[in-house]
C-alpha cells in the first residue's frame, strides 16, 4: 500500500512539474507593417491607446520597434497595450528612447478582471540612449500596458515583447493523470 502511495505521489508531481513548462513568444515586430491601430500575431493583438496609430521605425537598439505618438510638437508619446489569447505567466518588454530626455518607462499587467496584479518601472535617464526591459510575472496575466509617464512623454520606443503561456499538452497531461490516479484509487477502494 505505501509503495503504491508513493508512485502515485512521485508520478503527481512529476504531471505536475510537467504543466510549468510554458510556451515562450517574442515578437520582435521587424516585419511588422506601419501604421496601424491594432495589430495581431502569434496570439498577441497590439493596440495605440492614444489617438496616434502605431508606427515601427529604428527604435534605438537599431531594428524595428513600435513607437505611438504624434508628428508634431509636442511630441508625445502615447502608450500602448497587448492583449494575450491565453491568459500569461510572464511578460517583458524593451522600452526606450534617444537619450533627449529622462523617461519613466512602466509595464502594468492586468487579468481578466481589469485589475491591476503586477507592474515593473525603471527611469531612463536624459541623455542615455537605449533601452530597458522591464518584465512582470503572475498567474493570470490578460494584457499588459507599456509606454512612459511624466514630462516629455517623447519618443518612446517599444520592442521584444515576450510573453509564456501554459503549455494546453501539459495541462492536458496534467489532468488525465489526475484522473487515472482518482480511478485507481476508487477501484482500490471497492
Amino acid at each position: 500500500m505505501y509503495r503504491t502511495t508513493m508512485t502515485a505521489v512521485i508520478a503527481a508531481l512529476s504531471l505536475g512539474a510537467s504543466v510549468a513548462s510554458a510556451a515562450a513568444t517574442t515578437l520582435t515586430f521587424n516585419t511588422v507593417v506601419a501604421p496601424f491601430n491594432s495589430y495581431f500575431e502569434s496570439g498577441a493583438t497590439i493596440t495605440a491607446l492614444g489617438p496616434e496609430p502605431i508606427f515601427a521605425p529604428n527604435g534605438p537598439n537599431g531594428t524595428p520597434s513600435l513607437i505611438s505618438s504624434a508628428d508634431e510638437e509636442p511630441f508625445l508619446a502615447y502608450p500602448m497595450r497587448a492583449d494575450f489569447d491565453v491568459p500569461a505567466w510572464t511578460v517583458s518588454v524593451d522600452l526606450g528612447d534617444f537619450g533627449d530626455d529622462a523617461d519613466q518607462l512602466f509595464l502594468n499587467a492586468y487579468n481578466s478582471s481589469n485589475l491591476l496584479i503586477a507592474s515593473d518601472s525603471q527611469l531612463l535617464d536624459a541623455g542615455v540612449t537605449g533601452m530597458l526591459t522591464l518584465n512582470v510575472a503572475t498567474a493570470g496575466i490578460a494584457y499588459v500596458t507599456f509606454g512612459a509617464v511624466g514630462e516629455g512623454l517623447s519618443s518612446v520606443y517599444a520592442d521584444n515583447l515576450s510573453f509564456e503561456v501554459p503549455e494546453p499538452a501539459s495541462a492536458a497531461v496534467l489532468g488525465l493523470g489526475l484522473l487515472g490516479l482518482a480511478a485507481r484509487r476508487r477501484m482500490r477502494g471497492r
